[in-house]
């Protein structure tokens, strides 16, 4: 005899809404969870919900990182030694001296932002200890300092901001009109890169490196 079966639709919700859910779930037991890593869930939560990246790890979801929470906030003092965070980019620029002049002068200009209404981004970046943005025509990298990933969560935090300071950087350039002598249009090209590959599908660390697998979201 088959016994009845209740269907758990909340996995039928947008992904938006489902991290909203879990993070309202989460605030509540973080009294019970005596680790000091538990509030950078709570902000990773937060920080997803807002990004445009789209999670999407082969065989896990962000529901899975609030089932298998210890796991991810567990102490891991191999990530403290992460030197950056690489993304790959398949379009190489033309002129690549000046625009990688002026996308890493204006990505340290976005995250030493003082203004008060950006100030709680600043924070994020700050406690995912993002220091500097690098292109180097084939990748951004994304530098970390030292001793500031302790747990998996702080990591990921740190891959979805370094990308969005990336996708940011690229987007005002051409808003404001930053790159004059841009003859081939290559701010407008990485940016259309990075914008067909929003699916966050994993990494993988190597010689203290963190490569990102990003995906097409067509």
């Amino acid at each position: 005899m088959l016994m009845n079966q209740q269907m758990n639709h909340l996995y039928d919700l947008p992904e938006d809404i489902q991290s909203l859910i879990y993070k309202n779930v989460f605030a509540g037991c973080l009294k019970q969870i005596e680790n000091s890593n538990a509030k950078t869930l709570y902000d990773y939560y937060d920080i997803l919900a807002k990004s445009k990246l789209r999670y999407c790890v082969i065989g896990k979801d962000t529901n899975s990182i609030y089932l298998y929470r210890s796991y991810y906030i567990k102490e891991d003092r191999n990530l403290s030694k992460i030197k950056y965070i690489e993304y790959p980019v398949s379009y190489v620029s033309c002129d690549f001296e000046y625009i990688q002049t002026i996308i890493e002068e204006f990505a340290a200009i976005i995250y030493n932002d003082n203004d008060e209404n950006r100030n709680l981004m600043r924070l994020h970046r700050s406690r995912s200890g993002i220091c500097n943005l690098q292109y180097t025509g084939g990748t951004f990298r994304i530098f970390v300092d030292k001793n500031k990933l302790s747990c998996r969560v702080d990591l990921e935090k740190a891959i979805i901001l370094g990308f969005d300071l990336i996708y940011y950087c690229l987007k005002l350039i051409r808003f404001l009109e930053l790159n004059p002598y841009d003859d081939c249009d290559d701010i407008r090209r990485l940016t259309e890169c990075l914008s067909s590959r929003l699916l966050f599908e994993g990494y993988v660390i190597y010689n203290d490196v963190v490569v990102v697998g990003l995906g097409s979201a067509n």
